[in-house]
């Protein structure tokens, strides 16, 4: 789960990556849990391998500041998505079990996947206001290995995914995410979708693995149109929709998403919100985000 924090300019937003083969694994984690993975994760320099005995401390003034929340619901946020965080696992397969292979003792021989935990503890300290969350050795390892791999990358804006407040606005903004990646064009304008694949990517199975929300009515007014309603009111991505493109029968088995990116504009939308709300101005807000979250060199 290589993620790197990219470098935020007149052009463009900090960035955060992670690998593509693990986003269905993030649809299941919950909000608050994500935030906080993404948060501490954002503090991991992508230069340099992790320390492997290194606490990653959170504090509930960087998560209020960065999600714009208030402060109270701040603390209990984090602690609830520290705790959460402290039970996620994570599956690799075969191919990125290669990539730390022999770190880890296995001789260069990869198993056909691995289940491993991704973090040794979570702590929060309550006279501080902050919790710290620490990965497990093979995580870390595995966090500093997958570097520079062309277009396995889903790159999402920081400030993006920690503001979306629902799951399927999130995962959805994550698959568009990853199919801009996965375009040889810097931002792609659209891409087509079987309905089944959207929903796996969507983290929509159920128990029993099978896939939720079958009813395509339903699932468009409730899942899809919510999702872009807030997608387009918090991120970057704009003139967000979608239509009907493939059929099997009378029954609807493929989409077409066009959107459009602009990260200029998006700055300038939370300089209006900001203002408008009275919480922070728009230099403020990415004065105090850029303390929180130093720039890293990223070409992104």
């Amino acid at each position: 789960m290589k993620l790197i924090v990219g470098k935020k300019n007149m052009r463009g937003l900090k960035k955060v990556r992670h690998s593509n083969e693990l986003n269905q694994t993030l649809s299941s984690i919950p909000i608050s849990a994500k935030r906080v993975l993404f948060l501490a994760l954002s503090r991991v320099n992508p230069t340099t391998e992790m320390d492997l005995d290194e606490t990653i401390f959170i504090t509930a003034h960087d998560y209020a500041t960065v999600t714009r929340t208030d402060i109270n619901h701040a603390y209990r946020n984090l602690k609830e998505g520290a705790d959460t965080l402290r039970g996620i696992g994570l599956r690799l397969e075969k191919e990125e079990i290669q990539l730390i292979s022999e770190k880890i003792g296995l001789g260069g021989r990869a198993p056909d996947y691995m289940n491993l935990n991704l973090m040794e503890y979570s702590l929060y300290e309550q006279d501080r206001g902050r919790i710290g969350v620490k990965f497990t050795r093979t995580a870390s390892q595995y966090i500093s290995s997958i570097i520079g791999h062309e277009r396995k990358y889903t790159a999402q804006a920081l400030i993006s995914v920690v503001m979306l407040s629902t799951t399927h606005s999130t995962t959805l903004y994550q698959l568009i995410r990853k199919k801009i990646g996965l375009s040889k064009q810097r931002y792609a304008h659209g891409f087509e979708i079987d309905l089944d694949e959207l929903r796996k990517e969507m983290g929509l199975i159920g128990d029993d693995g099978a896939l939720l929300w079958n009813e395509y009515p339903i699932f468009k007014r409730d899942v899809l149109n919510k999702a872009i309603k807030e997608i387009e009111a918090k991120t970057e991505v704009f003139d967000l929709s979608f239509t009907v493109s493939g059929k099997v029968g009378r029954k609807v088995s493929r989409l077409l998403f066009k959107y459009t990116i602009n990260e200029e504009k998006f700055t300038h939308q939370l300089a209006r919100e900001g203002k408008t709300t009275k919480q922070l101005a728009d230099e403020e807000f990415l004065e105090s985000f850029d303390k929180l979250f130093p720039q890293a060199d990223d070409s992104e």
